[in-house]
């Protein structure tokens, strides 16, 4: 009942709002040539992840185990979307090796790097590893609103009111070789968070709410 709710809500938002979406090529130039991505967005601005993606693109999302990870499961897949739970802190955890097998059938992955318990917008490794053991690049994402507002949560999720405009930007792509030493594979970690916070930055200084990701 309560992801039928919030897919209700994100739909109103949907059709309520403008949309600003910026270096699309970024993610539609793996795409148009069928192949698979993983996208990456800071779990506190996951509201919008039913859009990262065209219609016609299969995705495979990583959800928590725990009661508000399985709730935004099945709100995501009223929306079409795959999902597998499990935990991003490990590379070798079971929802990433399911989620490997599912890039082996030509589907996209999305992941938050800083889903709970993870520090918000910090990466947990799993998602370096993820892009390490698939060889698919990784596209950082970053959606921001005009109107809304940063709960105090953990995860510091931003609660888009209807009628707004969303700034929805696409990052460059990221790859490593599976071959990457340990130090390789830190520092490819770390790219990938710079990126995301990078990214947010921007787009929340683009629509005036700088100090969201301060």
């Amino acid at each position: 009942m309560l992801a039928a709710v919030i897919a209700a809500y994100i739909l109103l938002l949907r059709y309520t709002s403008r949309w600003q979406s910026e270096h699309e090529f970024n993610a539609t130039q793996f795409w148009q040539s069928d192949q698979p991505v993983i996208l990456t967005l800071w779990h506190g601005r996951l509201s919008l992840i039913p859009y990262l993606a065209p219609n016609d693109v299969h995705v495979t999302v990583l959800t928590s185990n725990h009661k508000d990870g399985r709730i935004i499961a099945y709100t995501l897949e009223l929306f079409g979307h795959k999902t597998v739970q499990g935990s991003s802190t490990q590379g070798g955890a079971t929802g990433v090796r399911k989620m490997l097998a599912d890039a082996k059938n030509g589907c996209s992955l999305l992941i938050t790097p800083d889903a709970p318990p993870q520090k918000a917008y910090t990466c947990a490794k799993g998602v370096a590893e993820l892009a390490r053991l698939s060889g698919l690049p990784i596209i950082p994402c970053a959606v921001s609103t005009t109107r809304g507002k940063q709960l105090n949560t953990k995860d510091r999720f931003v609660l888009p009111y209807p009628f707004t405009t969303f700034v929805l930007r696409y990052g460059e792509p990221l790859m490593i070789d599976r071959k990457a030493s340990k130090e390789e594979r830190i520092a490819f970690l770390m790219q990938i968070e710079t990126s995301l916070q990078t990214l947010t930055q921007e787009v929340d200084d683009a629509v005036g709410h700088k100090e969201w990701s301060a």
